[in-house]
This record gives C-alpha cells, sequence and structure tokens, in this order.
C-alpha cells in the first residue's frame, strides 16, 4: 500500500463513522452496535482473507477464518436463517469452539508443515461437536459437563505424550 492511501484510509474511517453517529442522531436510522458487530467482524474477516490470498501473508489464515466464521455466524443468528436460534450462552459456545478448531485447521492447511496445529484442532472440534449435538437434542449424554470435568486431564496428557514422542522421533533422527 502506497503512503498517499495510507494516509487517506484513517480520514476516510473517520469520516464514515461520524457520518453514521451523526446519521443516528438524528435519528435517520437506527444504529446499535450489536447490529453493526457481525458485519464489522465480517469485514475484518474478508480483510485477513485479501491479506492470505492477495498479498500471501499465511498467518492470516486463522483470522481470516475465524473472524468470517464468527461474523457469518452472528449474522445468520440474528435473522434466523436456520431452523434454531441461540437465546442462551450454553446453546452458543460450542459453536465457538467449532470455529476456532475450524480456524486452527485452517491455519494446517495453509502450513501443512505445523502439524502442532491439529492438535488443538481436533480437540476444539470434538468437544464443540460433541456438545452441540448434546445441546440440539441430537446426542444424549447424561451429564456430559461432569464427564468433561472428570476427564480433561485426559486431553493433557495426550498433548503432552505427544509431544514427548515428536521430540524423542526428532532425536532418534537426528543422531
Amino acid at each position: 500500500m502506497s503512503n498517499e492511501k495510507r494516509s487517506i484510509l484513517p480520514g476516510l474511517i473517520l469520516v464514515v463513522i461520524g457520518c453514521i453517529i451523526l446519521f443516528n442522531k438524528f435519528d435517520l436510522f437506527d444504529f446499535r452496535f450489536r447490529d453493526i458487530f457481525p458485519y464489522l467482524l465480517l469485514f475484518l474477516g474478508f480483510w485477513f482473507l485479501y491479506r492470505l490470498i492477495g498479498q500471501g501473508h499465511r498467518s492470516a489464515a486463522f483470522p481470516a477464518t475465524l473472524f468470517v466464521l464468527f461474523g457469518a455466524f452472528l449474522i445468520i443468528s440474528r435473522h434466523s436463517y436456520y431452523f434454531w436460534r441461540f437465546y442462551d450462552f450454553g446453546d452458543f459456545w460450542p459453536i465457538v469452539l467449532v470455529i476456532i478448531g475450524l480456524a486452527f485447521l485452517v491455519q494446517f492447511l495453509v502450513k501443512p508443515k505445523d502439524w502442532g496445529l491439529l492438535i488443538p484442532s481436533f480437540i476444539l472440534l470434538f468437544i464443540g461437536s460433541l456438545f452441540f449435538a448434546n445441546n440440539m437434542g441430537w446426542l444424549y449424554i447424561y451429564d456430559l459437563e461432569y464427564y468433561i470435568q472428570l476427564y480433561w486431564p485426559v486431553i493433557l496428557i495426550f498433548i503432552g505424550a505427544s509431544l514427548v514422542l515428536s521430540n524423542l522421533r526428532r532425536k532418534v533422527s537426528s543422531g
């Protein structure tokens, strides 16, 4: 981006924000941040996507996926384009875990040598999908929260063991 475009952009952003606030004060349209927030997330996600595809910044894959999916989910949720609504955070948080898991997976697909991204991806996708299915009534596991609270250290053991094994493999192959 040239210096001319860089110096114009903050001014244009301030003009747009000022117009929106002024229009809201004169009741020309009803502006609420909670209505605009999902679109801002979507815009931010597309900006990161442009950085990924247009400029080749591979580290932008995670935020691009995160913001696009989360913004799209909030927009769809607000406009009821699907058959369920999330009224309660208890129904909503598994979707957040799935979106973060997908963001880790996309980051791995962009950088396939960084296999460590698969660990949080699969863990978040599994837990999020399990709780989502339980919340929707598609899967019924009695006291799912109890079992997760009881056995969550198994995840730490799995991650630690995989790190130990990968380091041992590295030492064997290099030595």
